[in-house]
C-alpha cells in the first residue's frame, strides 16, 4: 500500500471524507510498518491487519 501512489490518494480521500462527516477510519489491510506510518501521516488512526496479527476464530 506504502509503495502505491493510487492508493495512497485513494486513501488521502477517504480519510478527509470521514473527518468532514466526524466518522472514524479503519484502514484494513494493514500490514507493514510502513503502511501503518502512511495511514497515520494521512490521519487515520485505526488498523487492522497482519501487522498486528492474524485473523482469529470465534
Amino acid at each position: 500500500m506504502a509503495g502505491d501512489p493510487g492508493k495512497a490518494r485513494q486513501l488521502s480521500r477517504m480519510v478527509r471524507m470521514a473527518q468532514a462527516l466526524q466518522a472514524a477510519v479503519v484502514v484494513e489491510g494493514v500490514e507493514h510498518a510502513a503502511d501503518a506510518a502512511m495511514c497515520l501521516a494521512l490521519g487515520a488512526t485505526l488498523g487492522q491487519g497482519y501487522l498486528w496479527g492474524r485473523p482469529e476464530d470465534f
